[in-house]
């Protein structure tokens, strides 16, 4: 399991990552009409993997079983209510490859 850090709390940024051997960009947008996070994944070379996925705590948001990798939202405190202005401070995004 790997710990990946949300790097700013703006509500639009994408931030790259290594995980597992391979290299990701995510792009992080939040949708102030409808009150939630989505989440685009590109490749190295910035080509999309995945484009508006919802963010949702505890739930897989990515699950990819060619590359092996999950990836999932966790409160870092009980109870945390994900918000425009909470993602960054009070939740983590974890990978793990599925056994």
């Amino acid at each position: 399991m790997l710990e990946i850090p949300i790097s700013s709390d703006a509500p639009h940024f994408s931030q790259e990552h290594q995980i597992f051997g391979r290299h990701y960009i995510f792009e992080f947008q939040w949708i102030e009409r409808e009150s939630y996070w989505v989440m685009h994944i590109y490749d190295a070379i910035e080509q999309p993997i995945a484009l508006g996925l919802k963010i949702t705590t505890g739930w897989p948001i990515f699950s990819d079983q060619d590359q092996r990798i999950v990836i999932i939202l966790l409160a870092k405190r009980p109870n945390a209510e994900l918000t425009r202005t909470s993602f960054q401070a009070d939740f983590m995004l974890v990978a793990y490859a599925p056994v």
